[in-house]
């Protein structure tokens, strides 16, 4: 009982509002910057959302995170490791049981709509050769990510793109295009969505 008082006392001085079981935990050194409201744990798959499925935020030391009227579905996890910047522009959601790994920077624009089980990893955690391991993220304004997609490292996607279930993302796509595939792929372009 006394955790749960002092995990609630926490996420009121962040700012941060949970409506299902939430682990929090936050580095003295890490900073948070929220505009407007961070809601976890909403069930956005109605009632298929497993009440039981607990939302996490992990940031590690000198970690960063802003986000601007964000909300999540039940059962995402974020982790930002030691020095990783994420930010969430304004009006954009995850729905259920979906997975932040940022250890350089992940940026998601404006009113993007992100479905279930959607994964975004900018480290490959191993390294392979002599390749480069970690790179930035960068989701544009108006994104919409279908479910079960994987966003790779190094990944920039165009305003207004829409990103086919099940694809696996790497690489620079221009605006307004759809990619699916895996690998990713343009299908189409000059396309635009509400």
């Amino acid at each position: 009982m006394i955790t749960s008082l002092i995990t609630r006392f926490l996420l009121h001085l962040q700012n941060i509002t949970s409506s299902g079981p939430l682990y929090f935990k936050k580095h003295r050194s890490a900073d948070i910057s929220i505009k407007g409201h961070f809601i976890f744990g909403v069930p956005m798959l109605g009632d298929m959302s497993s009440r039981s499925l607990e939302s996490r935020l992990i940031l590690d030391k000198y970690a960063r995170m802003e986000v601007d009227n964000v909300t999540l579905g039940r059962g995402t996890r974020m982790k930002i490791h030691a020095g990783g910047r994420l930010r969430i522009g304004h009006n954009t959601y995850m729905a259920d049981n979906c997975f932040v790994s940022v250890a350089t920077a992940l940026t998601i624009g404006r009113d993007c709509t992100i479905s279930w089980d959607v994964q975004f990893l900018d480290d490959d955690g191993h390294k392979i050769d002599n390749r480069e391991v970690r790179k930035n993220i960068v989701i544009g304004d108006h994104v919409w990510i279908g479910s079960r997609a994987v966003i790779l490292k190094g990944t920039e996607l165009g305003e207004g793109c829409v990103v086919a279930a099940g694809a696996v993302v790497s690489g620079k796509f221009p605006a307004n295009s759809i990619i699916g595939g895996v690998p990713a792929r343009i299908i189409r372009e000059n396309i635009s969505w509400k």
